[in-house]
């Protein structure tokens, strides 16, 4: 995974385990040990997961999918949005680090085949370019 200084105080608070190769951009994102944590709006950004996830697997279904499916993103009590989220390629999110509100977006993109090769590859882009996350690829900070 690349990235520069400016993630470190994500990363900060982050599981190391959940950063070793091959790192999984849903877990690192949605496990109460990543991400999870920091994200204020977080029942939103599961619902967008969710919904994007069950699609996929209603087209291609897949075990170790399903698998991260229902450990990460299984319906709780407190995952009530507060608001309803039309997409499934921007995802706004709100992160608390520091003691400081972040308001960023994230967005998902796909080339529409559903084969294991091009699962494991993602394209993330944020407000600040873009990064190619390859699975499998050590954090490396430029």
């Amino acid at each position: 995974m690349l990235a520069n200084r400016a993630v470190d105080p994500f990363f900060a608070q982050v599981a190391p385990d959940l950063l070793r190769p091959p790192v999984n951009l849903v877990r690192l994102g949605l496990d109460p040990r990543g991400f999870a944590r920091m994200v204020v709006n977080l029942a939103d950004v599961r619902a967008v997961f969710r919904a994007r996830i069950s699609r996929q697997l209603a087209v291609a279904p897949d075990p170790e999918l399903t698998a991260l499916y229902d450990e990460l993103l299984a319906t709780a009590p407190e995952d009530a949005s507060s608001q309803r989220i039309d997409t499934d390629v921007v995802i706004p999110m709100i992160l608390r680090v520091g003691g400081r509100e972040l308001r960023l977006f994230s967005t998902i993109t796909a080339d529409g085949r559903h084969d294991r090769r091009d699962r494991d590859r993602v394209l993330l882009s944020g407000g600040c370019g873009k990064r190619r996350l390859l699975r499998g690829s050590a954090p490396s900070r430029g």
